[in-house]
């Protein structure tokens, strides 16, 4: 699967501070697992993947990075999912393409679309599954982000909004969210990837630099 620019500046801006406990629903390869754990290195991580490839490979990147003792992978589908504890903050960056057309791989089926898990089957587990303090934080096209907020009915609260553009000039296409149980001040910003030049902008880079080799910018340092 691939690494998305979407996916590592998502991962950035996740976080909550004082997390004992974090769930990666929909882990992919890891990314976004391996990203938690490098942020808060006193926390458990564990990544829930129902696609037995996809997972494999999360466990082997787990295991292959010096973050091993910290996450945990498990190939299962996340409504069979029985954790012991409620999780502080539940981190997921879900595929979802309604308007699109399935493809033809079941491999593919279960990675790219909402067969596995539905929308409103993901607010109630998160519901079930978040601690009363905790934080839920997901990354949705404009669509999906809006229904996603609908379907919560209010039990869970908009905390913050980052609009993501693909770069200056461009409208945002992707929604990051951080919804909370508890009565929060909602909090609203924007974020471009490049600037008119495409180059990464100093706000990209701030963000995603504690997670990247120097080189991944290199030839497009921000001034």
């Amino acid at each position: 699967m691939k690494v998305t620019t979407d996916a590592i500046l998502f991962g950035a801006w996740c976080g909550k501070r004082g997390v004992q406990h974090i769930l990666d629903i929909g882990a992919g390869t890891g990314l976004l697992s391996l990203m938690m754990a490098q942020r808060h290195q006193k926390a458990q991580v564990i990544g829930v993947e129902v696609e037995e490839g996809a997972a494999a490979q999360a466990g082997e990147n787990v295991k292959n990075s010096s973050f091993s003792k910290q996450v945990s992978i498990v190939q299962s589908d996340i409504q069979s999912f029985r954790p012991s504890h409620l999780f502080d903050l539940i981190v997921c960056n879900p595929p979802f393409f309604q308007d699109h057309l399935v493809s033809n791989a079941q491999a593919r089926r279960v990675a790219r679309h909402d067969i596995a898990l539905s929308l409103s089957e993901l607010v109630e587990i998160v519901e079930k599954l978040l601690d009363p303090t905790g934080r839920f934080q997901v990354m949705l096209p404009f669509k999906e982000a809006e229904l996603l907020v609908e379907l919560t009915n209010g039990k869970l609260r908009v905390e913050k909004i980052c609009l993501v553009r693909a770069s200056s000039g461009k409208a945002p296409h992707r929604k990051f969210l951080s919804l909370a149980k508890e009565d929060v001040t909602m909090g609203t910003m924007e974020l471009s990837i490049r600037d008119l030049s495409q180059h990464y902008t100093r706000e990209f880079y701030q963000l995603t630099i504690p997670f990247l080799e120097d080189r991944y910018f290199a030839g497009k340092m921000p001034d």
